[in-house]
């Protein structure tokens, strides 16, 4: 054998680690970029006006990639939109709910009290929310949340349902 075999598996671990590392990072870069705006339209029989409504969904809050202020931007995104109502569809926090206190649930949740939406501004929890720290951080802001509930939206009637996953608190 040549002096220099030990060197091809040294090789090819520090492709596999160089590969690993690139996807990491397009990962990252692809996280923390801006949302796209995706438009429909849909028509609803006697509706007298359209009606401007935003749905954010998985905003999954973390210090990495959606720390507060990319939180903040998002939000201000939505408000130069002028949209009629906003819908939050779960899933504000990253991780497990069970490891982040009533405080840190609030703070996730803080930048979406600043959201601007005459007909409202309506939340549902998703599967990486804990349904009481969730209430209580969004109890006295101006977003609503529909917990196997309804609420009047204008001429809308919306229906809030909980994650399967998680269940409504006890």
């Amino acid at each position: 054998m040549a002096g220099g075999s030990g060197r091809g598996p040294v090789v090819r671990i520090l492709m596999v680690l160089a590969a690993v590392l690139a996807l990491a990072l397009y990962g990252i870069a692809g996280a923390v970029q801006d949302p796209r705006l995706i438009r429909y339209r849909i028509e609803l029989t006697g509706l007298t006006r359209p009606i401007r409504m935003i749905q954010v969904s998985d905003s999954h809050a973390s210090s990495i990639d959606m720390p507060a202020v990319r939180l903040q931007r998002v939000v201000a995104m939505v408000n130069r939109l002028h949209p009629d109502m906003v819908v939050l569809s779960g899933d504000y926090i990253s991780g497990d709910a069970d490891y982040w206190s009533q405080a840190e649930v609030r703070a996730a949740l803080r930048p979406f009290f600043a959201l601007h939406a005459p007909l409202g501004i309506f939340a549902i929890l998703g599967n990486h929310d804990d349904p009481g720290k969730t209430a209580v951080a969004l109890a006295g802001s101006p977003v609503t949340l529909l917990q196997s509930g309804t609420a009047e939206a204008g001429p809308l009637h919306l229906i809030g349902a909980d994650d399967i996953t998680r269940g409504t608190p006890s």
